[in-house]
Formats: C-alpha cells, structure tokens, sequence
C-alpha cells in the first residue's frame, strides 16, 4: 500500500495511524513557499526552518538513507520495512512552472507513475488542485482529519487561483468523484474511525 499527501508540512499522523501502509509520498512547495508556486511578489511566504522541522517530526525509526544532496530525501524504517519519499520545494501538481525548481522531468514522470499506482490519499488541512484525481487510480481510501473543511453547499466551495476546483469541491460537486474513494480513514482525536464509502463519511464524522 501507498499513500500520497500533497501539502504535507510535517505531519506524521498518517505514517502513525496507518501502520499497513508501506511508502510515503510526501509532497510540499516548502521552504519556497508555503502557497504552492505563488509567492505574491515577497518572500515573505517562505519557511526557512520547514526541512528542519519535518526531519525533527519524523518518527525516530525512520532513518535517512540517501546522501544529503539527492532528491527527493528518502526515509526508511528498516524493522517495518516502510518508506517515506520527500518531495519538497514541490508546487504539485500545478507543474507548469517546473523549470523553476530543481525536479528533472524524469522524476516528475516517475513521481507520476507512483501516484497513478498509490492506495490511499491524504487530505489533512491542506486541499490539493483538483488536477491530482486524474493521477489517482479509479479507486482509493481518503485519509482525513478534522482539522479539515468539508464543503456542504456551494458557496462553501473552495476554487484555487486559476479557477479550477480543488479535490474537495470534486468530491461535493461529483458523485462520480465521490464514489472512488471505497474507504474514509478519519484521524480524530488520536484514534483512527473507518467509514466504508465518502457518504457514510459525511453523515457520521461529527458522531
């Protein structure tokens, strides 16, 4: 099993929760910015400390395994056999604007590939672009928490800067969408609730 999370920062609770799941696929636009390939002019957005902060978040059996200067960063529990891929400085999957970031477009492919293969996905406060559902196998387990704003009308909505909709407003506005997801992984209040389907999800989360 793997999981892909876009917007990760440093939260391990997935890693924690969901000891099943083999590889990691962690993705942020840290420390260049905290708002994807936008910056708005300043560098004001920036997190200079961000890769400090996840190595120093990381659970202490997961050790790095590559030289410093390979990307992306690679951690692996060796006891579990489980791995965690770091992709940081990454505004994905909103890649047009690549050639300003130090990914080859042969690890863009391969990092592709891998999400197309992934099991579950992760939406923890952060609402990836609407474009990674096309990436995404035809079925998945979502993994959420309630940190995280599920719309339940349309003015609730949420539309990213370009005016596509982010992976939220797909499952709200798409049944379609909605019924890809064949599991929920709910992280509340430090345990894991399980809901067969995004409908049973929506209608028992704050039970």
């Amino acid at each position: 099993m793997s999981l892909v999370y876009i917007g990760c920062g440093s939260d391990f609770e997935p890693v924690i929760r969901l000891p099943e799941v083999k590889k990691f696929y962690y993705i942020d636009s840290q420390p260049r910015s905290e708002y994807g390939w936008l910056e708005y002019g300043t560098r004001m957005f920036t997190r200079k400390n961000y890769k400090c902060e996840f190595r120093k978040g990381l659970p202490k059996e997961f050790l790095k395994i590559n030289i410093d200067d390979t990307y992306p960063e690679i951690y692996h529990d060796v006891l579990n056999d489980r791995t965690i891929f770091h992709y940081y400085d990454l505004p994905f999957p909103w890649t047009s604007k690549i050639y300003l970031y130090h990914v080859s477009k042969k690890d863009m492919e391969l990092l592709k590939f891998q999400i197309s293969q992934a099991t579950h996905l992760a939406i923890c406060g952060h609402d990836p672009h609407a474009e990674i559902l096309e990436m995404l196998p035809p079925k998945f387990t979502l993994v959420t928490n309630d940190n995280t704003v599920y719309p339940t009308n349309e003015k609730e909505v949420e539309q990213g800067n370009d005016g596509y909709p982010t992976v939220s407003a797909e499952f709200f506005l798409h049944p379609v969408i909605q019924r890809r997801i064949t599991e929920v992984k709910y992280l509340t209040k430090g345990t894991t609730k399980t809901f067969k389907n995004y409908t049973e999800f929506m209608l028992n989360k704050g039970k």
